[in-house]
């Protein structure tokens, strides 16, 4: 203890300490309860070039988590080098069963009229 600081009485800290596991242990737990969780598995199963800068991209996304939700995949498209690519955000409009799957297929544009450059394709839900 310092000359600044009171001291507290054994029962006032053990007090404190209880007030203050708790608090720290209903911060931690997110609060009372929370949902479901979604998760979401996805995949590029195929492209084609459709014109010089466009791909028509078919994914598959399957929830694989407990409840049902609305998947927003994010596609991406490159070339080796980078110096073609192209992205799209595509969102399911209903939701989507726990366990259940769904094709889809976007078109995505590239950069630099690259479509036919482009050598990986890659999806990601959240």
């Amino acid at each position: 203890m310092t000359a600044y600081e009171p001291e507290r009485p054994p029962r006032m800290r053990s007090l404190i300490a209880i007030t203050a596991l708790a608090l720290a242990a209903g911060i931690a737990a997110g609060g009372c309860s929370s949902a479901p969780a979604t998760t979401y598995k996805a995949r590029a199963q195929d492209y084609t070039v459709i014109n010089p800068a466009d791909l028509a991209v078919t994914i598959r996304i399957t929830n694989t988590g407990s409840a049902a939700g609305t998947p927003e995949c994010t596609i991406q498209a490159s070339d080796p080098s980078g110096a073609y690519t192209g992205t799209d955000i595509v969102t399911k409009k209903s939701p989507l069963a726990a366990g259940a799957s769904v094709v889809a297929v976007d078109n995505l544009t590239v950069t630099s009229q690259g479509a036919r450059f482009v050598t990986s394709v890659t999806v990601s839900c959240k």
